[in-house]
């Protein structure tokens, strides 16, 4: 029992792995799960991804819809050690940090928070930031540190019918640039409630990569509600829009190149989105991107899933036939011949 307790095992049929006095229990068993076991238990030294908490962010181990949980297992799953980032309770961002990723914040941050992430960025620190629509809170001077520009209003995309959306407010790609950051995605990836961005930037910056909305996108400035339509007087402009914005800015002269990588939409990985469409294959060459291949741990795709079974008019008529005529007569036939041998006996 006591050996059990230690190896935190609860439940039967759980696996533990050890190496070089490292342990991991696992509880599902799969190709995918024991080889990106022993990868980490095998990795000298795990990278770090602190995420900025305490002002109503988005909680990556949380479980409401909301929340970033199952992206948080993903980080997990692939090397990462997540660590929480309370820049009100620590003077400064880790500096073993490999990667930040910061949502917006539903209330304002305090004097000095920013600073910090400020600082961060100054050091050459990565970046992953989820922005929503609203205010920043907080957040701005990190947008102007980076040099970067928020359209007005929500990303509207017509193309959202076509996908069985019951709204337009949802932010479509569909094409993808044959680049390091989307080359070979086959998408879509859908960004419910996204803004979309200027593709200019601070000096020293240089936009490496940018996903864009379809042609029949606006970013909609009004009340997203009946027939709307786009009012270029106000502001709105015709898509494609940048919704996803890759930056780069080069450090010294050792080759090394800082990564900064901007998402108009939170939602797209909150545990209620993750798992839609391309979303997830999306999330995941993010952290490859921004790990630079660095860091990120090469796993066994998951199976394929299963093809469903298509039908022809014919043969559903008669499937059902079968099903509903043929085969309780065949067992109503053969009762009445059982009871009719018996009777003979």
């Amino acid at each position: 029992p006591e050996q059990t307790r230690d190896a935190r095992v609860s439940i039967s049929g759980q696996v533990l792995l050890e190496h070089q006095g490292r342990r991991e229990t696992l509880s599902t068993i799969s190709e995918r799960a024991v080889t990106a076991a022993i990868a980490r238990l095998t990795t000298n030294q795990a990278p770090w991804v602190a995420v900025l908490e305490g002002h109503g962010e988005r909680r990556i181990d949380g479980e409401g819809p909301t929340d970033l949980g199952r992206f948080g297992q993903e980080l997990d799953e692939h090397g990462f050690l997540v660590r929480h980032l309370d820049l009100a309770t620590v003077a400064d961002v880790p500096v073993n940090t490999h990667l930040a990723l910061v949502s917006t914040p539903a209330i304002a941050l305090f004097p000095g928070e920013a600073e910090r992430l400020g600082e961060y960025i100054d050091r050459g620190g990565n970046l992953l930031w989820l922005l929503d629509p609203g205010p920043l809170n907080g957040l701005e001077l990190l947008a102007n540190q980076l040099g970067i520009r928020v359209l007005p209003g929500t990303v509207v995309d017509a193309r959202a019918a076509s996908l069985g959306l019951d709204t337009p407010a949802v932010a479509v790609i569909t094409d993808f640039p044959d680049d390091a950051l989307a080359g070979g995605l086959r998408g879509p990836a859908l960004l419910p409630g996204a803004v979309a961005f200027e593709t200019e930037t601070a000096p020293g910056w240089s936009v490496t990569s940018f996903l864009v909305t379809g042609d029949d996108s606006w970013n909609e400035t009004g009340r997203i509600e009946g027939d709307i339509f786009r009012d270029e007087v106000v502001g709105e402009q015709p898509g494609p829009l940048a919704v996803v914005l890759a930056l780069t800015r080069p450090l010294g002269e050792d080759g090394r190149v800082q990564r900064v990588l901007l998402v108009g939409d939170g939602d797209f990985l909150s545990n209620a989105q993750i798992g839609s469409y391309g979303n997830r294959e999306l999330g995941l060459r993010m952290l490859r991107w921004l790990s630079g291949e660095d860091g990120l741990l090469a796993l066994p795709p998951d199976p394929d899933p299963a093809q469903g079974l298509t039908l022809e008019q014919e043969k559903r008529q008669l499937l059902g036939l079968g099903s509903l005529v043929l085969l309780p007569g065949f067992i109503l036939t053969a009762g009445l011949a059982v009871r009719r041998f018996r009777g003979r006996g």
